[in-house]
């Protein structure tokens, strides 16, 4: 998707944030000098404060777990244990990101991630230069863990803000948001969308991207709203794995 957003960055800003950081994948490439990243899943942040502080710890953890990436039993093994402490945490998140079905990050009403094994043959679990890559943004960058709608305080005019929530589900059936225990319908939305009104007045711009539907349209009918399409690579079934509308929101 980031060639498809390039177009709507802005040119030029003071500070980045980005509160629903997830994977990073806009963060990564646009390799802010100042940066607030946050999400709610603490876990993933443990993550991120890891590769921060400790990447050749961390790199020596997952080089112990290579040789048995295609071992079932011991995948389910790792996702029921719970690790000794926070840089075993890291590691097992990466570990069974990258042997679990589809890449998949999912917790059940507990907080229990509950992804199935992949069987993906020999998946390598990192990239050297790529950790390393990736410590040297985040050692510039404030990392936070907690209810986006705080950050507000911290956002000034001219700061640029890029929202990746939770997306509207397109049907009845694609209802996914379980990328932690809580949920995310319809009142979080409206939430977001308010959240926005208060980004703009401030002075601060956003671009927001999320499902074209209705509902979404109807939320931000104030802002400039533009169609893309986005692949799906992550549905059950291939078929199912089709390109679809997404809604692009900015204020500029």
């Amino acid at each position: 998707m980031i060639g498809k957003l390039q177009k709507f960055f802005p040119d030029s800003y003071n500070r980045y944030f980005e509160p629903f950081i997830g994977g990073g994948a806009i963060f990564f490439h646009l390799n802010p000098e100042n940066a607030v990243i946050n999400d709610l899943n603490q876990e993933l942040i443990n993550l991120y404060e890891k590769i921060r502080d400790q990447p050749e710890e961390l790199m020596i953890g997952l080089d112990q777990l290579q040789p048995k990436v295609d071992s079932k039993d011991f995948f389910l093994e790792t996702r029921a244990k719970v690790p000794r402490n926070k840089l075993d945490l890291a590691v097992r998140t990466i570990y069974l990101n990258r042997t679990c079905y589809n890449g998949i990050y999912r917790v059940n009403s507990s907080g229990e991630f509950n992804v199935p094994f992949g069987d993906m043959g020999n998946p390598q679990l990192y990239e050297k230069k790529n950790i390393l890559a990736c410590s040297k943004v985040l050692q510039r960058t404030t990392i936070l863990s907690g209810d986006y709608k705080k950050m507000i305080r911290r956002i000034r005019k001219n700061d640029f803000v890029y929202l990746d929530p939770p997306y509207v589900p397109l049907s009845d059936t694609a209802h996914f948001t379980s990328y932690t225990s809580e949920k995310f319908g319809g009142e979080q939305q409206d939430e977001l969308s308010e959240f926005c009104k208060k980004l703009d007045k401030k002075g601060a711009v956003f671009l927001l991207s999320n499902s074209e539907t209705e509902f979404t349209k109807k939320l931000y009918e104030n802002f400039n709203c533009q169609t893309i399409k986005a692949a799906r690579n992550v549905a059950a079934r291939s078929s199912s794995r089709t390109p679809v509308n997404e809604l692009v929101v900015t204020n500029y």
